[in-house]
């Protein structure tokens, strides 16, 4: 068996994703991913600091899309509806470059989408995310967190709440466990 979860990439898009991030670099995993053209005095943090690549004239569905292509799987946080702007493209660039698809629903009830080709569900603990990264032989994942508005409100001012915020915290831990494991795979 080889290397899973030897790469966590994302784009950075909201805040969530950038504390994704910076808990990867602390961890010592592998990081990257692509990025809209940032302002000049982002530009410095988001290419040098979370070593993404910025894709010239990319709209957001383009940077999803690039960095779905460009993983061997996906983990999509969210709470909102499934069919949304954003979670429907994840599911469709999964679905074009035939890349598995891990759905962890932080604050609402399982949705099941029985044609997807991937199975997703609530469940994030270790064991469930070590089957499928091992299943799947993902040793790149693409970390995608919705990015509807309340989903970010709500985390952002949620930080005692054991919700969202503690969620992504424990299922970032099982990821971290799950790598270290297969380090030296």
């Amino acid at each position: 068996m080889g290397k899973i979860f030897n790469k966590l990439t994302n784009a950075c898009d909201n805040l969530i994703e950038r504390k994704i991030l910076d808990y990867t670099i602390s961890s010592g995993l592998g990081y990257g991913g692509w990025c809209q053209i940032q302002p000049r005095h982002c530009r410095k943090e988001m290419v040098t600091r979370y070593g993404l690549t910025e894709i010239p004239s990319a709209s957001l569905k383009q940077v999803i899309m690039k960095n779905i292509h460009d993983s061997d799987g996906t983990l999509l946080f969210e709470s909102d509806d499934p069919k949304s702007d954003f979670s429907s493209s994840t599911r469709k660039f999964c679905r074009k470059f035939m890349r598995p698809l891990y759905a962890c629903y932080c604050l609402r009830e399982m949705y099941h989408d029985p044609d997807f080709h991937a199975f997703k569900q609530n469940d994030c603990s270790y064991e469930t995310l070590r089957n499928w990264a091992m299943e799947n032989r993902i040793s790149t994942l693409y970390i995608r967190v919705s990015s509807r508005n309340e989903f970010i409100s709500h985390t952002m001012h949620n930080t005692t709440a054991a919700g969202l915020k503690g969620d992504i915290e424990k299922i970032m831990n099982n990821i971290i466990k799950i790598s270290r494991e297969f380090m030296n795979g």
